[in-house]
């Protein structure tokens, strides 16, 4: 089967927490799967409906927060993917 992803994915666990737009709802301790610079995939046993618009915090080894918002565009048992929108932040966290 052909590969159709236009953008290197990399297997990488970053934690993660998913604020859902609109709502109070916020899940906690996510973890990445895989990620690009279009996207995730996060593993989880209770995944979003399509379409569900959302915000996420990720933290890479580096230190520096990600913040960028996206939207659910697959679900499957196990988890979930979500594209991200174009705009995001960088933050550099405090040092431990």
């Amino acid at each position: 089967m052909k590969e159709r992803r236009k953008l290197e994915r990399f297997d990488l666990r970053l934690p993660a927490e998913i604020d859902v737009a609109g709502g109070e709802t916020r899940i906690r301790n996510l973890f990445t799967r895989n990620i690009c610079a279009g996207g995730a995939f996060f593993e989880t046993s209770d995944p979003l409906p399509l379409d569900t618009r959302v915000k996420i915090d990720l933290v890479a080894p580096t230190r520096v927060q990600i913040i960028v918002v996206g939207s659910v565009c697959r679900s499957e048992p196990g988890g979930m993917a979500i594209q991200f929108d174009e705009e995001y932040k960088l933050l550099p966290l405090a040092p431990a």
